[in-house]
């Protein structure tokens, strides 16, 4: 094979991987005082945005939800109810 073909697949299948986990990760939604929680399982560490938009969503690390009265993420057990 050659060494070029083997590079682009290689970077396709990654791209599909991630592709894949982030979709899995936007439809996660939590409870209505809460924005959408991102689960351990997209590997991301930190806050991606702490503010949800009209059109956007915001994600937290898992075991935390976004807290529109605090305007950031907090642990699921202090989100509002």
């Amino acid at each position: 094979m050659n060494k070029c073909y083997v590079l682009c697949l290689t970077l396709l299948v990654t791209f599909c991987l991630v592709s894949s986990a982030s979709a899995k990760c936007a439809a996660n939604y939590t409870l209505a005082e809460c924005g959408p929680l991102c689960p351990p399982a997209c590997g991301m560490v930190t806050c991606l945005a702490l503010k949800c938009e009209k059109d956007k969503r915001c994600y937290c690390t898992g075991g935390y939800s976004f807290s529109r009265k605090y305007n950031r993420c907090v642990k699921n057990q202090d989100c509002e109810r």
